[in-house]
């Protein structure tokens, strides 16, 4: 049996998570018409967006949200956690700030696949490799960030973006304790959620997941998923290539 945030699933369910990953793929194409469909919890672009944060599921986007806010001590309209190239091109075209978040793709892939165990890793790798071919072309209205830049100095993507789209966000100060309070606060709202810690879905590093993701990895290198490992890995080449250029 699979399971999705410590329970059980039912064959059913499961063949109902892989159609919807299915379905979202494919309307991931047509952003607009996609967004209108509004699925989930998440936030997608919107007339009072303030800043659209979006990326491949596992790379940071729950840090770099929280981190936003942190500072600015109110909650700032973020449309976030959609985890399809729809909500971040809609954002380039609205004319809003936009953070495309970027994690080498084995350990976001590993982190999902822990996540999310009813995916192949065919289809989380096929995810991560469609999600950054429909990205890149709109690179140009938006700010890159990779997830060692948004887990070490997220102030710095934050001047980035103010300097990029003439915003004032304040800037987070990436100290031991601000980042100790933001993954104090993940586990506060996982347990009211949870009524305890998942360490599979909860956004922050542990041993346990790093033990999980060890065994996806292995699944993840296997010799069968070598082309789709070698597109992901020059994609993110160019993505964190493109997150060091200073901003124009």
């Amino acid at each position: 049996m699979e399971t999705l945030e410590g329970r059980k699933l039912s064959l059913f369910t499961v063949g109902y998570l892989r159609l919807r990953h299915t379905v979202a793929q494919f309307m991931d194409r047509f952003p607009g018409l996609y967004l209108r469909l509004h699925w989930g919890r998440s936030s997608a672009c919107g007339r009072d967006t303030e800043i659209v944060i979006d990326g491949y599921p596992r790379s940071g986007n729950s840090f770099a949200v929280r981190a936003l806010r942190e500072p600015e001590g109110r909650m700032v309209n973020v449309a976030a956690f959609k985890h399809y190239s729809s909500n971040a091109i809609l954002g380039v075209k609205k004319k809003k700030a936009v953070v495309v978040v970027v994690r080498d793709p084995e350990q976001a892939v590993t982190s999902l696949a822990v996540m999310a165990p009813y995916l192949s890793m065919r289809q989380l790798l096929h995810r991560w490799v469609l999600f950054h071919k429909r990205v890149w072309p709109y690179r140009a209205g938006m700010v890159v960030a990779t997830f060692d830049q948004i887990t070490q100095d997220f102030g710095a993507v934050t001047r980035r973006v103010n300097q990029r789209f003439g915003t004032h966000f304040a800037e987070f100060q990436h100290t031991e304790e601000n980042v100790k309070k933001i993954f104090d606060r993940f586990a506060e709202q996982h347990r009211k959620r949870h009524g305890k810690i998942i360490e599979s879905t909860i956004p922050r590093p542990s041993p346990q997941r790093a033990e999980m993701c060890e065994r996806a990895r292995q699944a993840f290198r296997l010799p069968k998923y070598a082309p789709l490992r070698d597109e992901a890995m020059r994609l993110y080449e160019r993505f964190a290539s493109y997150a060091q250029k200073p901003v124009e």
